[in-house]
């Protein structure tokens, strides 16, 4: 084998990962599984642990092989995991009329917010809805989801988001749109997004829309008291909290099946995992970055580990803007150039992506800058002229 790998030591190292993976299998399959999990798991991370343990002479193509197979088993534990927990308890007073079923043909517009429970919930689905639409853009009508395909998004957020100690959120079937951060977020949370198309999807934290009072001007004199009323009932649109900067926190997020969209994250202390995404630009800070099954995407990226692709092709990769990273700045030097495609065994450069040139990333940078800025003032943006714009130039490799 080359590169100095003995033949011996990665055939002894496949045949414990092979033994180590029958039993987290044999456990997973077994009648008293649920009582298990933490057992599972901590085998699970053990074996993750031994895999990461041996980049250093392992082949890339063993190594992308080991991860799949570790991410099946993570995925089975999930799923256990989402079949064993408890039902969520509801708590709401009564509201003046439900929110309707997303199946209703008759409501019209997208964006309808599911909160799946109270303040202390640990997870949200926005999805959108079928019916007219005022702009008269066409959508697929396959983005209509009926409330059983709810519940399988709500497990999609479950078993793909990254594990946290936070709420789960996911946005999902939203197309030709402006996209925010679930407005019922408090404290951290991860998020997962799911077809989404022609859509700029902006995840910066919103600021409070509460005005400051001036320390130096006087308070202005206190309206006469009204009558005392019990509070209104005739607003029947669903209300959810809306927390300053400083109160929300994306710490990791997992996004599938994006086509020619703008995606603004702000930067995570977890991951960020790609897969399918065709067309898009992806401005994004975290400490691990993933893409799997894409092509045709540009991605401005500040990132703590080597970025990994795999089945991707025509991916391009350049430096995240310095005015979208924090202050003080992560304590790491960006390998945004270091990636490493696990389809590509042989030495060199890989075909599938490359490092944009300084004009063309100092061109996108000043577009996106732009068009971040309009949105921050409050303008009103075009969402198609938007993305006709950013996209084009910025997704072919040359």
């Amino acid at each position: 084998m080359s590169n100095g790998i003995s033949t011996s030591q990665a055939g002894d190292f496949h045949n414990t990962f092979q033994l180590r993976q029958r039993e987290i299998v044999d456990l997973l399959e077994s009648s008293g599984a649920a009582s298990r999990l933490p057992d599972i798991s901590r085998l699970i991370t053990r074996l993750r642990g031994d895999v990461e343990g041996s980049t250093g002479w392992l082949p890339k193509y063993d190594r992308a092989r080991y991860e799949r197979r570790l991410s099946d088993l993570e995925m089975r534990l999930a799923h256990l995991r989402a079949k064993e927990r408890p039902k969520a308890k509801f708590g709401f007073k009564a509201r003046p009329k439900p929110i309707p079923s997303t199946s209703d043909p008759t409501i019209p517009g997208q964006g309808v917010c599911d909160a799946m429970s109270g303040p202390s919930s640990s997870s949200s689905v926005i999805i959108s809805t079928s019916g007219s639409n005022p702009k008269g853009i066409h959508r697929d009508p396959s983005s209509s989801y009926s409330s059983n395909t709810a519940m399988s998004t709500e497990a999609f957020a479950k078993t793909t988001a990254p594990r946290a100690p936070s709420s789960s959120h996911t946005i999902a079937s939203l197309s030709y749109t402006l996209v925010h951060p679930p407005p019922n977020v408090v404290g951290s949370y991860t998020l997962s997004l799911a077809s989404l198309s022609h859509s700029i999807i902006d995840l910066r934290s919103r600021p409070s829309t509460e005005e400051p009072t001036s320390p130096t001007s006087p308070p202005p004199p206190p309206p006469p008291p009204p009558p005392p009323t019990l509070s209104s009932s005739s607003d029947t649109s669903p209300s959810f909290p809306q927390k300053a900067a400083a109160d929300t926190t994306l710490t990791s997020l997992h996004a599938q099946g994006l086509k020619r969209c703008v995606l603004v994250v702000p930067t995570m202390k977890g991951s960020a995992m790609f897969s399918d995404i065709e067309d898009c630009l992806i401005i994004v800070g975290a400490q691990q970055f993933r893409m799997h099954s894409s092509r045709n995407t540009t991605v401005l990226l500040h990132v703590g580990s080597l970025p990994v692709i795999e089945h991707s092709t025509s991916i391009q990769f350049g430096a995240c803007p310095n005015e979208l990273l924090p202050s003080p700045l992560p304590g790491y030097t960006s390998k945004h150039a270091l990636v490493q495609d696990f389809d590509w065994v042989r030495g060199g450069q890989s075909p599938n992506w490359n490092i944009l040139s300084p004009s063309e990333s100092d061109r996108t940078q000043i577009l996106i800058l732009k068009l971040l800025s309009r949105l921050e003032d409050g303008g009103d943006v075009d969402v198609q002229q938007a993305l006709d714009e950013l996209l084009p130039s910025t997704t072919q490799i040359s």
